[in-house]
């Protein structure tokens, strides 16, 4: 009949939507780029076709290798980005599509990039800050290759970050970046609350009762769950809890079952 035994802490991020990247080909506002045109979300950081940091172009779709459906054809999501908009006589060598977004006001290692690419030829990297997450794709540039970044492959930093993709040209011809679904969420950068200890004790007619120190006038969520491990049963709503002038929560579960019972108070800062 003491005081119960507690968990450690378990937090909730939630993520949301960094502004900034886009799908290759698509402006800002969501419209399809004209052919010939700089995409002005990507440069070219490596160019074997010409000066460094020029913009990359939306292929032209009326030629080869689009009209021909060698290349993915274009649509209103994405289009083909290269060093120019006929492609066919490009050098050969390493193209880098490098495009940014800032991190401002997020937590950086929350951060996660999805979408899907394709290039012609081999993709040979997808960089992040310079350094390469081990992410490649085969060059089928028909068909396109899913990836994942996060803090397990790259090192984001707060501010201004860079992404890379560095496509192989393997020879004098065509060649080109089409990326799809790029996006990057983020949690907010603000410190975790703090999560006061929370103790159960039975009261005379022997319900239990959650204590703990909260904000004052604050109400709190209270959920229980009748077991956990490898049967668990869900965690269902008890009632609200609310902290009285000095911040003192106190809820009597007065529908608690016979035996034991699991107990966890929601706290959202």
């Amino acid at each position: 009949l003491g005081t119960s035994p507690a968990s450690a802490a378990g937090y909730l991020r939630v993520l949301t939507v960094v502004l900034g990247l886009g799908n290759t080909g698509i402006a800002a506002d969501g419209t399809p780029i004209p052919d010939g045109e700089p995409d002005p979300r990507f440069v070219l950081s490596q160019n074997p076709d010409g000066e460094p940091n020029a913009p990359a172009i939306v292929h032209t779709t009326t030629i080869e290798p689009i009209a021909s459906s060698t290349w993915l054809g274009a649509t209103d999501a994405s289009k083909w980005i290269s060093s120019r908009a006929d492609s066919a006589a490009a050098p050969a060598g390493e193209y880098t599509y490098q495009t940014t977004f800032s991190l401002t006001g997020f937590e950086a290692a929350s951060a996660v990039i999805t979408g899907s690419w394709s290039s012609d030829n081999v993709g040979r990297a997808i960089r992040v800050n310079g350094v390469a997450t081990g992410l490649t794709a085969p060059g089928a540039f028909n068909a396109y290759t899913a990836f994942r970044i996060d803090d397990t492959n790259a090192n984001f930093v707060s501010g201004v970050n860079t992404l890379e993709f560095v496509v192989d040209n393997a020879g004098a011809g065509p060649t080109g970046l089409r990326i799809e679904g790029l996006r990057v969420l983020a949690s907010g950068s603000g410190v975790a609350p703090t999560v006061p200890n929370v103790s159960i004790t039975l009261n005379g007619a022997g319900r239990p009762v959650l204590s703990f120190l909260g904000n004052p006038g604050a109400t709190y969520p209270i959920q229980r769950s009748i077991s956990l491990g490898v049967t668990p049963t869900p965690w269902t709503e008890v009632g609200q809890a609310t902290a009285n002038g000095s911040g003192v929560v106190t809820f009597e579960d007065t529908t608690a079952p016979a035996g034991r019972a699991f107990y966890r108070a929601i706290i959202i800062p």
